[in-house]
């Protein structure tokens, strides 16, 4: 991957973002999970974990894949 170019932002660690993890060939800056805070501010495969609030301040410019499927993810 070129420097500067822009990786993806998955929101959430369960099955779902896993997948996508592995379907965008771990072409990732972070994950993104509002639920679970034992897995915020850790690691998936090298690739951290944020919490909603840190994560959305760190969004700007990039593409983000919907990793789960709750009220809170759709707001």
């Amino acid at each position: 991957m070129k420097s500067g170019e822009n990786r993806w932002v998955i929101f959430g660690t369960g099955y779902a973002g896993k997948s996508a993890f592995l379907i965008l060939d771990k072409k990732v800056d972070f994950f993104i999970n509002s639920k679970n805070k034992e897995k915020q501010n850790s690691f998936m495969d090298g690739i951290p974990i944020l919490s909603l609030e840190d994560g959305k301040a760190q969004l700007r410019g990039k593409s983000v894949i919907l990793g789960a499927a709750t009220h809170e993810v759709e707001e």
